[in-house]
């Protein structure tokens, strides 16, 4: 991606171990990833650990979504057109990279 215009469509939005090899296409809640994942969805819930919680607004096509990981809190949280939801994950502690 080098110029241009360049847009994603994707249900969920999150980051996973830096050293996970997540697949693209994969379910970020099935027991084989959910363990190195930290994810929010399109329908409102929020994934880490095994673990899922509804809360947050859910997100659809031309709203603006944005993670904000902080490294020393740990924690993830999720903004939908510049509004910060009220679930978040905390307890991240390793190096993750950002996955849509």
């Amino acid at each position: 991606m080098g110029s241009g215009l360049w847009k994603r469509r994707s249900s969920v939005i999150g980051t996973v171990r830096a050293l996970y090899n997540f697949p693209a296409g994969a379910d970020p809640g099935h027991i084989q990833h959910n363990q190195s994942i930290a994810c929010f969805s399109s329908s409102q819930r929020a994934y880490h650990k095994a673990l899922s919680t509804y809360g947050n607004a859910g997100f659809k096509d031309n709203q603006i979504v944005r993670l904000e990981l902080d490294c020393e809190k740990g924690t993830l949280t999720l903004f939908i057109n510049y509004i910060q939801q009220p679930v978040y994950v905390s307890g991240i502690k390793e190096k993750m990279r950002f996955i849509v």
